[in-house]
C-alpha cells in the first residue's frame, strides 16, 4: 500500500447482477445504490438494466484521513433499489463490516435476482445481506 492509498476503503464492493420478475428479465429498469459509510460519508451510482435484465456496479472506494490515523471501526451500508415504472422495489441491502472488495457478498459478486422472491438474510463473517438475489458465484 502506498502513502497514496492512505484511509482508502471499498465501501461497496463491484456487482453483476441479472434481475427477473417471474422468469422474465427486467428490461430499461433503473438501478439506484446509495452507500453510507458510518462517520464518513455517502456515495450513490446509477445504472440500467440490459435487454437480458443485467447491470453492472463497480466497486466504489473512499477516503478517510482520520481512519488511516485513528483505529476506528469500519462499516459501510449499501441500498441496491429497482425503479419499474415509478414504483422502487429493494433488491439488496448489505451490511459491510470490512474494508476488502467482495466481502459483503462472501468473495462473489454475481447475483440474480427474481423479484417475486422474498429475501433472506446471509451472513460472511461479521457482514449482513437481506436480499432477494441469489448468489451465484
Amino acid at each position: 500500500m502506498s502513502i497514496l492509498d492512505a484511509g482508502k476503503a471499498c465501501i461497496a464492493s463491484e456487482l453483476s447482477v441479472t434481475v427477473t420478475h417471474n422468469g422474465k428479465p427486467v428490461r430499461g429498469a433503473k438501478i439506484t445504490r446509495q452507500v453510507e459509510w458510518d462517520n464518513v460519508g455517502e456515495k450513490s451510482d446509477s445504472t440500467t438494466t440490459s435487454a437480458s435484465g443485467e447491470f453492472k456496479l463497480p466497486a466504489l472506494y473512499m477516503r478517510s484521513l482520520v481512519r488511516s490515523i485513528l483505529p476506528l471501526e469500519f462499516v459501510a451500508s449499501t441500498l441496491v433499489q429497482i425503479d419499474i415504472d415509478g414504483e422502487y422495489t429493494e433488491i439488496l441491502y448489505a451490511v459491510k463490516r470490512s474494508e476488502e472488495p467482495g466481502v459483503e457478498f462472501g468473495g462473489k459478486t454475481v447475483l440474480k435476482c427474481e423479484l417475486s422472491r422474498d429475501e433472506s438474510t446471509h451472513r460472511f463473517g461479521a457482514s449482513l445481506l437481506s436480499t432477494r438475489c441469489e448468489i451465484i458465484e
